[in-house]
């Protein structure tokens, strides 16, 4: 064979060419970009179909829907991140518009801020849940930490749409909103650690105000170095 290049006589299964180098491998051609279309409209899919069970008892299935979304759990766990943060910068586009202000009236660098704001601390639970898995099962597995994490963070994001289109006006509902979302997040935040991440119920029970403490902790400290 000949090199595509020089020219140069090559030896068959040749690495590369002995006369000008360049690589002779054949390379994998680029998945066309559809292929991450499609895949961010399946995780998204999957994902309303495990809110939907985890709405109808957060406690009981939220195992249940990490095996049945086992192959693209991550997807799915990374859809749940997405969502809530994407709710964060909705809900202070409503609270803006109830104050006056156009829905796009936040310029950009308010956007990045509040997108930030709100990726940090999803970053957070995933690392801890990545460290709590470490320390108690010796395993790591990222998916499920993601998973996990994003479900945590479901409550959050419901949050975020019902308080914004509540309104500060509305503050006594919105608190009692608020406290039924922290209960939700609580008892997904349990079941998550106990069935997804497979700590044993002893350790999961002491887990949920370690990881709540943490979250906070490193949130509040990233973003006081960032800001």
């Amino acid at each position: 064979m000949f090199c595509s290049n020089c020219g140069t006589a090559v030896e068959g299964g040749a690495v590369a060419c002995v006369q000008c180098g360049i690589d002779l491998q054949p390379k994998a051609a680029a998945p066309p970009l559809g292929l991450n279309a499609d895949r961010a409209v399946a995780a998204s899919k999957d994902a309303a179909r495990a809110v939907k069970l985890l709405l109808t008892d957060p406690v009981g299935s939220i195992g249940a829907a990490y095996d049945g979304f086992a192959p693209k759990a991550m997807d799915v766990g990374i859809a749940f991140c997405a969502f809530f943060i994407l709710s964060s910068l909705l809900a202070i586009r409503i609270i803006a518009l109830q104050f006056g202000g156009g829905f796009f009236s936040i310029g950009f660098k308010e956007v990045l801020k509040v997108l930030l704001i709100a990726a940090v601390p999803a970053a957070c639970i995933i690392g801890i849940f990545i460290a709590l898995q470490l320390v108690t099962t010796k395993q790591k597995d990222i998916a499920r930490a993601i998973f996990a994490g994003g479900a945590v963070l479901l409550p959050l994001a419901l949050f975020n749409i019902v308080g914004g289109i509540l309104g500060i006006g509305n503050w006594d509902v919105v608190s009692v909103v608020a406290l039924f979302m922290i209960c939700y997040m609580i008892l997904l935040l349990y079941a998550g650690i106990r069935d997804v991440l497979k700590v044993s119920s002893p350790l999961a029970a002491l887990s949920v105000p370690l990881v709540l403490i943490a979250t906070w902790f490193l949130t509040k400290t990233i973003l006081n170095a960032v800001l």
